[in-house]
């Protein structure tokens, strides 16, 4: 996506497009109607049966992010490093099954990010709080 500078922010060239770096790449918006799906769920069912706002999240794509940062601060590292996931970011259950099964820590700042942690069962010394 090529892009104009507008002061700090760059303006992309099509206002249309889903930025990849926020969108999952199951994501996609119609030409035709220009109506966002994901994997083929088009967003307004997903609203009018679970309301808004809701979080749809890609478990595969999530998973493929974490091996991508584990990769990165390995190498960068030579492997000394534990990555963090910020529970700020979103967290739910399933989110910190995922977490536990890829072999990532968990950053929470919050007495509920940690009751969810641990409720769900993910091991207290690798939870960060701050």
């Amino acid at each position: 996506m090529s892009s104009s500078e507008s002061g700090a922010f760059a303006v992309p060239a099509d206002l249309n497009a889903l930025a990849p770096h926020i969108w999952p790449a199951g994501a996609a918006r119609s030409t035709a109607t220009g109506v966002v799906s994901v994997h083929g769920h088009d967003v307004r069912e997903l609203a009018r049966e679970f309301h808004t706002p809701a979080y749809v999240l890609d478990e595969v794509e999530f998973r493929d992010r974490i091996g991508q940062w584990k990769s990165a601060f390995a190498q960068a590292t030579d492997g000394n490093a534990d990555v963090y996931y910020a529970g700020k970011a979103f967290l739910c259950s399933a989110v910190v099954r995922w977490l536990d099964e890829e072999g990532i820590n968990l950053d929470v700042c919050t007495a509920g990010e940690l009751a969810v942690a641990l409720r769900t069962g993910f091991e207290p010394h690798r939870i960060l709080m701050h």
